[in-house]
């Protein structure tokens, strides 16, 4: 990691850009020539891409924080892996600043293979970076055994009209159903900015299923449309800001009264009266009130959430409120009060750190005098760095609801939010809680190409029924496993990784698993399970000061 750059309110006198592709030159000719196919098949990002991102000018005053939110922001871009800013003095008492960035590996490839027809299952491509621009674009398809195949496309602008705007429109069609959503947004990235805004618009139709145990799983056709636009203004001295603004949303959510079981080749109806009119249609319109108040200080460290690349973590702490009002446009509309809350605390060094982020959300019917929509998450982590090479993760999650307006289950079976092992679990309930431990070695590189570590590590996870369809009450359920990583090349954020999972506790709801996954989970300290993001208000944002 380079030293963090230094001055004293000398004038910027230059400013120069130097933009580079992932891997560097050198090694064997072997790697000498991966290293030059690579490269030539990447297109670096441009200079004028880096330069918007900066926020400081010729002519400005050298201001060390500045220069710090440089670094933090050009690496907060998902096609960078690393920026560094140095600081020069010049002959006329000023300072020449040179901007470094290094950019992440652009192409997006993925698929799934058989050794049974059809041999190729699944296909994933597409370019993070289109030409240097800012652009990520990327589409995919998946063989569907019934019904019809599942085809998806998404388009992210992070540079709309040459603005810090960021543009995304993205559609899938599905076996059964479909969704689109489109949103257009100047995020809230930075104490530097005054102002924030988002629109966006969006619907979604298709089967949520119910799993049970030992029974095939029920569904409920479920569709849902809504719309939100608004943004806030921030005031305040720099690390201490305060945050004020409003939104207009609206949410249609219509669930089927009926359920079915979906099979190979038909719907038919189900025999459990569990799930008969327990879910309604909702109408929604509201005036929602923005409060936030943040007091953060960005720390780089090494190793933290990638095999050893670098990553921003806050110190600190910042809290975001949402208050809505129902008001009636349509006589459909629904009268009630909304409240979401995200909370978070940073604190440590790099070699010791611990988060812990909370988000929730409650409605209450004005008519009725009832609560419901309850739905809290959250997450506390330790992360312990003693030694370049070995990093240890204590890692407890939570999440549950309370009388869901939408159809609501967790499971042990979640990808994000689960137990590794129980990928094939049935079990199922309304609020699940699972601790992860890990101990972590970096192995080395493999010359300039790839860094390498390994992992083990130990989850254990219980289930509570609840009010959700189905839930059980669960013992503790328990996993071992090792994990290989690698990231490519060295620096960046994204690891690549394939677990070995061990159940200890196999009552016949889990089983030997190896599960690999390709993700950058140095963005967010908590990213909220699938499970539990179906069931959040979708025009609400989750936080003013990092809406997606």
């Amino acid at each position: 990691m380079a030293a963090p750059p230094v001055c004293h309110g000398e004038i910027i006198n230059r400013i120069d850009i130097h933009t580079y592709p992932p891997f560097e030159p050198g090694g064997t000719k072997f790697t000498m020539r991966l290293v030059r196919l690579a490269t030539h098949l990447h297109a670096t990002t441009r200079p004028n891409v880096v330069s918007r991102l900066v926020p400081f000018r010729i002519g400005d005053p050298c201001v060390d924080f500045r220069l710090r939110e440089a670094e933090r922001i050009l690496r907060a871009q998902p096609f960078i892996a690393d920026a560094n800013i140095i600081v020069s003095p010049d002959s006329s008492g000023g300072v020449d600043i040179d901007v470094v960035t290094f950019d992440e590996v652009s192409l997006i490839l993925g698929g799934n293979v058989s050794s049974k027809a059809p041999l190729i299952r699944a296909v994933r491509l597409g370019e993070e970076n289109l030409s240097g621009s800012a652009l990520s674009v990327s589409g995919g398809w998946q063989n569907s055994p019934y019904y019809r195949d599942t085809y998806k496309a998404r388009v992210v602008e992070y540079q709309l009209f040459g603005r810090p705007y960021q543009l995304s429109l993205q559609g899938s069609r599905n076996e059964i159903g479909g969704s689109w959503d489109a949103l257009v947004t100047h995020p809230f990235i930075t104490d530097l900015q005054r102002t924030s805004w988002r629109a966006s618009v969006g619907s979604s139709s298709g089967y949520v299923f119910f799993t049970r145990p030992k029974i095939e799983s029920a569904a409920l056709q479920f569709t849902r449309a809504y719309a939100d636009a608004g943004g806030v203004i921030a005031f305040g001295q720099t690390r201490r800001i305060f945050l004020l603004g409003g939104t207009l949303s609206r949410e249609r959510e219509r669930t089927g009264r009926m359920p079915v079981v979906v099979r190979d080749s038909a719907i038919v109806p189900d025999t459990s009266s569990v799930l008969i009119g327990k879910y309604t249609e909702h109408r929604t319109s509201r005036i929602n009130l923005l409060l936030g108040f943040r007091r953060l200080t960005y720390m780089p460290v090494r190793a933290f959430d990638a095999v050893e690349g670098t990553q921003d973590v806050g110190t600190g702490m910042q809290l975001a409120t949402l208050i809505g009002r129902g008001v009636k446009f349509t006589n459909q509309d629904e009268r009630d009060y909304f409240m979401s809350t995200d909370l978070y605390f940073g604190h440590g060094t790099p070699s010791s750190f611990a988060g812990l982020e909370f988000m929730g959300e409650r409605r209450r019917d004005m008519d009725t005098h009832t609560t419901d929509g309850v739905l809290a998450s959250g997450r506390a982590a330790w992360y312990a760095h003693p030694s370049r090479k070995h990093t240890s993760i204590i890692d407890a999650e939570f999440s549950g609801g309370w009388d869901q307006r939408v159809p609501f289950q967790l499971r042990f079976a979640d990808r994000e939010g689960g137990l590794r092992g129980y990928g094939s679990s049935d079990l199922a309930g309304g609020r699940r809680m699972v601790v992860r431990m890990e101990d972590r070695y970096r192995l080395g590189n493999l010359r300039q190409l790839t860094a390498l570590g390994a992992a083990l590590w130990v989850d254990a996870g219980r289930l509570w029924a609840g009010d959700a369809p189905f839930g059980v009450n669960t013992d503790v359920k328990y996993a071992v496993g090792i994990g290989i990583l690698a990231a490519v090349p060295p620096r960046s954020r994204r690891t690549w990784r394939v677990d070995f999972a061990f159940p200890l506790n196999d009552r016949g709801d889990s089983k030997f698993e190896i599960r690999f996954t390709n993700h950058d989970f140095t963005r967010w300290f908590w990213r909220e399970p699938g499970d539990v993001q179906t069931a959040r208000e979708r025009a609400i944002p989750n936080s003013v000061y990092n809406w997606p």
